[in-house]
């Protein structure tokens, strides 16, 4: 897990926010073995990592 994290957070970074194709992409070019479960487990600590924030991304206009 830790090495799939190491590869999927600068992808994250560079999207904004954790999405299912922005990771599985990371990973694949990595080469990294990735099944249905260990997939979800790493989306979910990196949603844990890279909480959306709308308030932020969408701003209120008067």
């Amino acid at each position: 897990m830790d090495r799939l994290l190491e590869v999927s957070r600068p992808a994250v970074r560079a999207h904004g926010r954790p999405s299912r194709p922005v990771v599985e992409r990371a990973v694949r070019e990595a080469n990294l073995p990735l099944g249905s479960t260990r997939f979800t487990a790493l989306m979910d600590e990196l949603r844990k990592e890279f909480p959306d924030d709308p308030v932020s991304q969408h701003p209120l206009v008067d």
